[in-house]
């Protein structure tokens, strides 16, 4: 990602309905009690910043170098007010997550991917590769656009949010609107208990999916 596009997805998400379904999102997820949280293709660092002050030690990766710079950036300039938990952030890739989660954190409690499934070549491999990573009775938490994720949609919904940046829905409604992930591909995971959310007026999904110990 070029530091043109790093910024423009930091405008993104700043939009205030971006920023309350993103926590809202983390907020499904147990208090954090320093647990390990690792976000996966953070971008600008929000949901990493979010899992942080959820109470875990949150670790934002992404092989974009622009992007892992202003996420610390952002990081840093949050983390003086005292209130606030810092983020950590890395330049890395999907394939380089489980030895990561392995030798680092010893396998994440929660492994998150918000946006970054539908943007992949194989899907079906990059969720085996989050899935990896998290630990028994730990969780996976994926966000993305649902069905519903579509101009007319977000368009009706414009009057439902903030003033403030409401072209960004209709920007990313028009981007991801025959991009969507399958919610079928979820059923690989093996000894999983997932749960489904609807966020933002349908127009967006999320998955908390737990490891289960196996038998």
């Amino acid at each position: 990602m070029s530091a043109m596009s790093a910024k423009l997805f930091n405008w993104l998400q700043a939009a205030p309905f971006y920023m309350d379904l993103h926590r809202q999102a983390v907020q499904l997820l147990p208090i954090g009690d320093q647990k390990s949280w690792i976000d996966v293709g953070c971008g600008p660092g929000l949901v990493t910043r979010f899992a942080a002050q959820h109470g875990y030690h949150a670790l934002g990766i992404d092989p974009s170098v622009a992007s892992i710079a202003m996420a610390t950036v952002i990081a840093e300039n949050l983390a003086q007010n005292p209130t606030q938990f810092k983020a950590q952030f890395r330049v890395a890739d999907l394939s380089e997550l489980t030895q990561l989660a392995s030798n680092k954190l010893g396998a994440a409690d929660v492994i998150s991917a918000c946006s970054l499934l539908a943007v992949l070549p194989d899907r079906a491999q990059a969720l085996m590769q989050l899935w990896a990573a998290v630990k028994p009775n730990g969780y996976l938490l994926i966000v993305e656009p649902s069905s519903q994720m579509r101009l007319r949609n977000a368009w009706s919904c414009l009057h439902q949010i903030p003033k403030k940046r409401r072209c960004a829905l209709l920007l990313w409604s028009w981007a991801r609107q025959n991009n969507i992930v399958d919610e079928s591909i979820f059923q690989r995971l093996n000894h999983a208990e997932i749960r489904t959310y609807s966020l933002l007026f349908g127009l967006v999904r999320a998955w908390v999916i737990r490891k289960e110990k196996r038998l």
